[in-house]
């Protein structure tokens, strides 16, 4: 078996005289389209081979598969006993699989081979123009001002700002260090050496040079300017103090736009990549402060722009971000100064466990969503009932013949979400007051009807939608609480909402382990009230 591979290449015959022949360009920008072209014309002829190479492997293969098949359809000769067969069929598939292992390496070889003379001279151009993109460039000091920032008096250390007009890398806000410890600690020369600086400063005898060079960042498909170092020359002593930067500071960055060199154009992009915001959910009325993570890190400082696309929902300053109203969802959009790197993150109103609720309470489970008709649990706030500390009373039996033991549950529920409905059963069930026993008729107020009961005004708005939460429920404030490490009222056992049977219901010790458990109904645990909305 055998490969002939005849690659057509269709790159346009002048297209590629031009594109070879601005090797030599000095340009920066030619120098940058023409490293994207080259870099493509290698990547497609060597593309195309592999293409040719999967083609050829699949005849072999399937040349393979025709010729096994006729090999597993013979049979035996009069004279072969089996065992003279299969060891005949045995040798003819392994000497049919060393010609298949032989023809796929000869095609591979032949690949290797023949893609080398196209892909040869581009290879060369490339490392050719790559050597002349990478070469160190310097910014003299004309194009050049700097602003120089506090002196770090205890450092022995003098930062500054500097700016660039330079016409191929104009930049500001690149920040570099004056640090008179470069040339030695001794205490006399150190002074003098501060003491030059600032003459020097006075007199206008501070030199500047920034030195920069150009990279291909793959991963983006783009040409970056990255400063690598600035030195400032004091001509009074002739001291120049060096700021390197080890990974570089980007400037600018750009890429190369079209299908072919010629007509092909180099467009400015934000030197950033990427960003992320460090919250996506703020609560009602509790302003936060929003942090950016900018990627990559190494850029020069951005000037960075936020808004929100619905500002009556927040309202944003100083990468401070507040939420106007009780629930909503919009999109923060942040943009860098020229408008070149645009990014949206959604951003939403929404409580976060441990947060104050709207009643002042605390903010103990969040199901994400309003499928249920609500999202949010939020336990009353200390103080609730007129006391610092929360009531106790019964749970309470109900005596649906008013007398004797006939005791009956009312067959409330555990679940998250059944400890309104709960409180209601058994208010609608019991009433005003609860039998305090399972025997006699004396009663009492009991819990489920004290959560009812309690009501109080927040900044105008009244609340009196409170209940006993349910058993889970209860487990849930638990949870908020151990995992905030919040309220030091609630450490103590307390009634939920939840029967088991017709003489107990559950409890649960909101300190320490949370250990939950049932309980006669006529023991005085307390009561904490909760809403849902």
């Amino acid at each position: 078996m055998s490969i002939c591979l005849f690659p057509v290449f269709a790159q346009g015959v002048t297209d590629t005289q031009n594109l070879v022949a601005d090797v030599e360009s000095d340009d920066i920008y030619t120098l940058l389209r023409v490293c994207h072209f080259l870099d493509q014309r290698i990547a497609r002829i060597n593309s195309d081979f592999d293409n040719l190479l999967i083609e050829e492997n699949e005849k072999i293969e399937q040349q393979y598969l025709t010729s096994i098949e006729s090999i597993l359809n013979l049979e035996p000769e009069l004279w072969e006993t089996d065992a003279a067969f299969q060891a005949r069929i045995k040798g003819l598939t392994e000497t049919l699989r060393d010609e298949v292992s032989t023809a796929l390496t000869a095609a591979k070889e032949s690949s290797e081979a023949n893609r080398l003379g196209p892909t040869s001279i581009f290879e060369e151009k490339l490392h050719q123009v790559t050597q002349s993109i990478r070469r160190t460039r310097v910014i003299e000091d004309e194009c050049l001002s700097m602003e120089l920032q506090e002196y770090q008096r205890n450092d022995r250390k003098w930062p500054i700002v500097i700016e660039s007009a330079h016409p191929d890398n104009n930049f500001s806000g690149l920040e570099a260090i004056v640090d008179f410890y470069e040339y030695g600690d001794e205490e006399e020369e150190l002074r003098q050496q501060i003491v030059d600086f600032a003459k020097a400063i006075e007199s206008n005898a501070l030199t500047i040079a920034v030195e920069w060079t150009i990279e291909r960042d793959t991963l983006h498909d783009r040409f970056v300017f990255v400063v690598k170092s600035v030195s400032v020359e004091n001509t009074i002593n002739d001291l120049t103090y060096h700021t390197v930067y080890p990974d570089g500071i980007l400037t600018k960055a750009y890429v190369v736009l079209g299908d072919m060199y010629d007509g092909s154009t180099i467009k400015p992009i934000s030197v950033m990549t990427d960003a992320h915001i460090s919250r996506e959910r703020f609560s009602p009325d509790l302003p936060a402060t929003l942090h950016l993570d900018v990627f990559p890190k190494n850029i020069i400082q951005p000037t960075l722009s936020l808004y929100v696309e619905d500002p009556s929902l927040f309202e944003i300053r100083d990468y401070t971000i507040k939420a106007l109203k009780a629930k909503g969802k919009t999109n923060l959009v942040l943009t860098d100064d020229k408008g070149l790197h645009i990014k949206t993150f959604p951003i939403e109103i929404a409580y976060a466990v441990g947060d104050e609720g709207p009643a002042r309470g605390y903010i103990f489970y969040d199901a994400e969503d309003y499928s249920r008709g609500w999202r949010y649990l939020e336990a009353a706030p200390n103080g609730w009932s007129g006391k610092q500390e929360d009531p106790r009373h019964i749970f309470g039996y109900y005596k649906p013949n008013g007398s004797g033991k006939d005791v009956r549950a009312i067959f409330t529920d555990t679940s998250v979400g059944s400890g309104k409905n709960n409180t209601a059963m058994l208010i609608a069930a019991m009433g005003d007051k609860a039998y305090q026993y399972d025997f006699g008729s004396q009663k009492d107020f009991y819990a489920a009807k004290v959560a009812s009961d309690c009501s109080f005004t927040v900044d105008g708005e009244v609340f009196d939608d409170w209940f006993l939460p349910s058993k889970d429920e209860l487990d849930l404030l638990y949870r908020a609480l151990l995992k905030n490490n919040s309220n030091p009222y609630l450490r103590d056992r307390y009634w939920s909402s939840s029967e088991n049977g017709a003489t107990e219901a559950w409890y649960q010790d909101l300190y320490g382990s949370g250990f939950t458990q049932t309980m006669n109904r006529y023991q005085t645990w307390k009561v904490r009230p909760v809403r849902s909305f």
